[in-house]
């Protein structure tokens, strides 16, 4: 059974909080349980009053954004789901390494409301499953120098970029700067296992994480573009003909 959804509003514009609260008000599993307009407010209701979903404004006035927030929030040992709110759509890319449960974009109508709150409804719902993990079998140096073999078992969420070697292993890359190389799968196993899960591949090499993506770049002297990658230092190659799938995916993701 689904528990009840107790929610935190944060938004700078009190017309943006009423009006929010009001169709929140509709919904008889929801209980609003405060509402704050800057950053060390809401903070403070936050720790006070534990809800398990925050609406949070992407921008707002101030020292801290509604970005710093939901940074902090994700490092809570029980973090509450996030939705972000929005009025300008472009804005909404660069809040993904938060990975929030959905996007609004101001106005809010119910329908989009509801879509929300489902999602969140179901991500409580299946808070208590195991998540799903990848196995990994790839080839390692043990401490006496010898080689061993080895499945390392990985989250979706752990995993920044995989790359296809020569060899026809891949290099998984992960958080943290862990990579596991060498890894007896191809990227084409790999695509057909995670590209419903978020991941999309960018070029015929690399299979990359879309919550993880922050910008996407032209290549200096050249019509092709790159990713660059919260959680490292590497961009990422797109292909030519992927660059528009790319684009369209990107958007997709924002709206999810």
């Amino acid at each position: 059974m689904v528990e009840k959804l107790r929610v935190a509003v944060i938004d700078d514009e009190p017309l943006n909080r009423e009006e929010l609260n009001y169709l929140l008000s509709l919904h008889p599993d929801v209980e609003v349980i405060g509402a704050a307009g800057e950053a060390s407010a809401a903070w403070k209701l936050i720790e006070d009053t534990r809800p398990n979903l925050v609406f949070l404004d992407i921008q707002m006035a101030g020292d801290s954004s509604g970005l710093d927030l939901g940074r902090r929030l994700k490092r809570l040992p029980r973090p509450p789901r996030v939705v972000f709110v929005t009025a300008h759509p472009e804005h909404a890319l660069a809040a993904y390494d938060c990975e929030p449960d959905h996007f609004l974009v101001k106005p809010i109508n119910d329908m989009r409301l509801s879509e929300a709150l489902q999602r969140v409804r179901k991500t409580l719902a299946g808070a208590s499953q195991p998540a799903p993990r990848l196995a990994l079998p790839y080839s390692a140096k043990n401490r006496f120098g010898e080689t061993e073999r080895v499945t390392a078992f990985v989250f979706h969420h752990e995993v920044i970029y995989i790359q296809a070697n020569p060899s026809g292993t891949v290099s998984v890359h992960l958080v943290g700067n862990e990579v596991l190389d060498g890894v007896r799968q191809t990227l084409g196993e790999l695509e057909a296992v995670l590209m419903p899960n978020g991941f999309f591949r960018v070029h015929k090499s690399f299979l990359v994480n879309l919550a993880r993506v922050r910008a996407l770049k032209p290549r200096p002297g050249d019509e092709a573009y790159k990713v660059a990658l919260t959680g490292t230092a590497e961009e990422i190659p797109v292909g030519r003909q992927r660059l528009a799938p790319l684009r369209e995916a990107l958007g997709e993701a924002t709206r999810r």
